[in-house]
């Protein structure tokens, strides 16, 4: 019969298309969990200085050196919520193979209706956690 090409199964790789596959199923069972790195200084709403922080999640034993990053912002309308609200998806896709951080950002006053400020500080908030990655 003829050669199969790259990423095409022959009919006798019935095991390999039921092994499990990095990024696509959860083949490391442990997570390695780093809390509370700070990757940006800004300035809140009351004009004091802040530390951003972020939550890193590997894979515990993963010996790739390069590997994706998925970034995990919680939602809450940029009033309310933490990185730690986003920690089961973070650990899920660390089991997958990626690496994963869950960042936390600034948030505006629940009472406050400048929403507009509080979305453009996330997204820069946003940018920077990309940035430390």
């Amino acid at each position: 019969g003829a050669a199969a090409g790259p990423g095409t199964a022959r009919p006798d790789d019935e095991a390999a298309l039921e092994a499990p596959q990095r990024y696509v199923d959860a083949v490391f069972p442990d997570v390695t969990r780093t809390e509370g790195l700070g990757f940006a200084t800004v300035t809140d709403v009351q004009g004091r200085r802040q530390r951003l922080r972020l939550d890193l999640y590997e894979p515990a034993g993963d010996t790739a050196a390069a590997r994706p990053v998925v970034l995990w912002l919680h939602g809450g309308s940029f009033q309310r919520g933490d990185r730690t609200l986003m920690r089961w998806w973070a650990e899920e896709f660390a089991r997958r193979g990626y690496v994963t951080a869950s960042a936390g950002y600034r948030l505006e006053p629940e009472d406050d209706l400048r929403w507009a400020r509080g979305v453009l500080n996330a997204l820069a908030d946003a940018r920077a956690a990309v940035r430390w990655l």
